[in-house]
């Protein structure tokens, strides 16, 4: 499973042609998403067309949820990082339900998530 972040679907909903060829190859077989990008996903929709393409988009993907204890845990670490790091609240969200799930985040956005303990990042491909 492939856990993304916010940024590599938008960036394979503008049609990245690194991102496409990326998605297309062996390593992105089962593509995930957590609720909450999701949820940042839909708040950039600008009218209803927009919309329906997030919709469909999100129908291809397997969507992943923190438990109640990862929830608290994100609350912490939100706390903890994010006058140093920058780190936004549903960025913890994402990251503790990729430790949860036992998945790497892909994500470019690192700055942010480098503070995490137990999360591992990657870059999927170049921009």
């Amino acid at each position: 499973m492939v856990l993304l972040d916010s940024d590599i679907l938008i960036d394979l909903l503008r049609g990245h042609p690194n991102a496409l060829a990326w998605s297309r190859s062996p390593r992105a077989d089962v593509v995930a998403m957590c609720i909450f990008s999701e949820l940042e996903l839909l708040v950039g929709c600008r009218d209803l067309a927009g919309q329906g393409l997030i919709e469909k988009f999100v129908a291809r993907c397997t969507i992943l949820c923190p438990s109640p204890d990862s929830m608290r845990l994100a609350a912490r670490t939100y706390a903890k990082l994010r006058l140093r790091s920058g780190i936004g609240a549903n960025d913890a969200l994402i990251a503790h339900t990729a430790i949860e799930h036992n998945v790497p985040l892909h994500t470019f956005n690192v700055k942010h998530y480098h503070d995490v303990p137990g999360l591992i990042t990657l870059q999927p491909y170049t921009r």
